[in-house]
């Protein structure tokens, strides 16, 4: 049953000292991100960037695609759960920044800070996040192992196979996590059935979109690169985002990829072109969103 379905319970006010705290936790993120975005752009050759840009418009619609697929999935699945209008995409949106230019899961602590602020969603907010970040990592999951299982032959040639065992490795990772949450589902999981299919469906969709995405913006960048370059790429890429804690993924992911395919190579060249286009996007909407945050730090509640 949808979590705002059912008549809500008559919620207590919200204690002002906690709702003020929550006020300067978000503008401690926004300053987080002007901070980033200052650092950033000290290393940033924006220069050498404008040279390699592809022009060709169907790379630039593939790579804006590829940018807001995870924060319209992300509105979709809570605009199901809460109701939620247009005005949250935004929201979705700096979380998604937050989670990869900070630190990881500093984008949901965040999110929850903004959904706990909201008497409607007072009451759901933690379980509602906490199952939809589970899901998703299961997700994440079952794409990498296939994107894994397309890829290993790839993987095993590369460097005379001394990376295929790293990858055997990787999948008795996921698999474990994986079969530790499905053991323990009964008591992780607050959502109905319903809206965990939902949730779940949403997050594959997501994935398959986001992955046949990026490996055609490396495809349109860089037509004579075999598929199955890509192929192995985009496991990796997909196996470097299960790494926990670790922030900036998609620039550790150019610096492996660089590692394993040479800086020189013309593919490790465009893997570093669609990250350094990512990063700069990041930024770009990192300085918008932070300074309204810093000027409108309680954005008020979308329609419900």
């Amino acid at each position: 049953m949808n979590a705002l379905a059912a008549p809500l319970p008559i919620l207590e006010p919200l204690d002002p000292a906690r709702s003020s705290r929550a006020n300067w936790i978000s503008r401690g993120l926004s300053i987080v991100l002007l901070i980033t975005v200052l650092v950033q752009m000290q290393t940033f050759d924006i220069g050498h960037l404008r040279d390699i840009i592809p022009t060709t418009w169907g790379f630039w619609l593939a790579f804006a695609a590829l940018y807001f697929t995870l924060p319209v999935a992300d509105f979709l699945i809570f605009r199901r759960l809460w109701g939620l209008g247009p005005s949250a995409l935004p929201i979705m949106v700096r979380k998604r920044i937050a989670n990869e230019l900070v630190l990881s899961y500093s984008g949901e602590a965040w999110f929850y800070l903004w959904a706990r602020d909201r008497p409607t969603l007072k009451t759901v907010a933690f379980g509602a996040i906490k199952d939809v970040n589970i899901l998703s990592a299961l997700a994440a999951n079952l794409i990498t192992l296939c994107a894994l299982a397309l890829a290993y032959p790839f993987v095993a040639e590369l460097d005379h196979g001394r990376h295929a065992n790293m990858a055997l490795l990787s999948v008795a990772v996921i698999l474990v996590i994986s079969l530790a949450v499905l053991l323990f589902r009964r008591l992780l999981f607050t959502l109905s059935a319903s809206e965990l299919t939902w949730v779940g469906i949403v997050h594959i969709v997501r994935l398959i979109v986001t992955t046949v995405l990026l490996g055609l913006c490396w495809h349109l960048a860089l037509p004579s690169v075999p598929v199955g370059m890509w192929l192995m790429l985009a496991a990796l890429r997909l196996v470097v985002s299960r790494l926990p804690i670790f922030p900036a993924k998609d620039v550790l992911f150019t610096s492996v990829s660089l590692f394993l395919l040479g800086g020189d190579s013309a593919t490790a060249s465009t893997v570093a072109l669609v990250t350094a286009m990512t990063l700069a996007l990041h930024l770009v909407l990192a300085l918008i969103l932070g300074l309204t945050g810093l000027n409108h730090p309680k954005e008020k509640a979308a329609t419900i």
